[in-house]
């Protein structure tokens, strides 16, 4: 039996995609948001399966730069100078 999956193309998708390394490296994770024109605020948290095998340790800025707060796995953005 084949099952057909469709999103809206509306749909905005916040998209964490896979990353890989040796012991002791750091590696980059790239996360992308597709079908959205402009971000006022962006908030969530992250956590890892098992983190004997790796630790979130912060966030490299791309279009936008979020806050991490590795206290608590967090992280936050807010554009403040978006015109409505």
């Amino acid at each position: 039996m084949d099952i057909t999956v469709s999103i809206p193309t509306d749909m905005v998708i916040l998209d964490v995609q896979d990353g890989a390394g040796s012991t002791g490296n750091f590696i980059s994770v790239p996360v992308t948001i597709t079908n959205c024109a402009s971000i006022v605020s962006l908030a969530g948290s992250l956590e890892v399966a098992d983190n004997t095998v790796c630790t979130i340790q912060g966030f490299s800025p791309g279009l936008i730069s979020p806050n991490y707060n590795v206290a608590n796995a967090t992280f936050n953005y807010v554009n403040n100078n978006l015109d409505f």
